[in-house]
């Protein structure tokens, strides 16, 4: 033949992280869902505010602990799905916990 055509055939794959991968690395909640009498907030960002919603969107507890970490005793709250409200100087941060019965 007078022209002769070499094809090449590859794959390439590219892991990023999302928002959420980001902000998720950010801020920690744990024990989730949680069976003690209170959780341990942590944030590479010191915590200017916190709110914890109920499922109906009512605060339940409101406080300002300007730190980075903390523990925070969620013994009066109900077993229910909780959002808890995170504001840091550079943004906010809202995520879901779920308290059990223990």
């Amino acid at each position: 033949t007078l022209f002769s055509h070499t094809y090449v055939h590859f794959m390439l794959t590219i892991y990023t992280l999302g928002n959420k991968d980001v902000e998720i690395q950010k801020f920690k909640i744990s024990p989730n869902p949680n069976v003690t009498s209170e959780i341990c907030i942590e944030s590479v960002e010191i915590i200017e505010s916190i709110e914890i919603l109920d499922g109906a969107g009512k605060s339940v507890m409101s406080l300002f602990p300007n730190k980075k970490q903390l523990n925070l005793d969620i013994d009066r709250l109900k077993p229910a799905t909780y959002s808890i409200v995170c504001k840091s100087k550079n943004e906010i941060i809202t995520r879901k916990f779920i308290k059990l019965n223990y």
